[in-house]
């Protein structure tokens, strides 16, 4: 469902020519949880883009208006990926361009750190029970396969 409601856009759900045709209930789940997720994406995911994350930055003009760039085209996109996964090569060579050493160390961190929470949120995101629930049932039905 995580990759229906994020790579998927809403006119080829709701298309009838879409190569899978999901229940009206899952339909709504996955709207509901895209625009969730897109939300946590804007305010978790992306906010170390949206401003300066160190305060011992040492070049607040360029910390404060590339970033904006990236969020911005990030946001034209109509994939969502709050969940995106950063390589470290990726944050060398991309972003080192884009932010002083202080707010490089500073985003990544609060990057990963918002990754974090916003996993600790998809089940609620898609209306199921807690991870330690869910990891209960699975494990509860792998023991009654034995």
């Amino acid at each position: 469902m995580y990759m229906i409601a994020c790579f998927i856009t809403v006119d080829d759900l709701m298309s009838e020519a879409f190569e899978v045709q999901l229940s009206s209930s899952l339909l709504r789940t996955c709207l509901s949880a895209r625009t969730l997720l897109l939300f946590a994406q804007g305010k978790d995911t992306f906010r170390f883009l949206r401003e300066p994350p160190s305060s011992e930055c040492s070049s607040p003009e360029q910390c404060r208006i590339r970033p904006a760039r990236i969020l911005s085209f990030s946001l034209a996109r109509k994939r969502i990926s709050p969940l995106a996964y950063f390589p470290p090569p990726l944050w060398t060579e991309l972003l080192n361009q884009h932010f002083c050493p202080s707010c490089l160390t500073e985003a990544r961190r609060e990057y990963e750190d918002s990754r974090r929470r916003v996993w600790d949120q998809l089940p609620e995101i898609f209306g199921l029970p807690s991870w330690d629930e869910l990891k209960a049932a699975r494990d509860a039905d792998l023991a009654g396969r034995d």
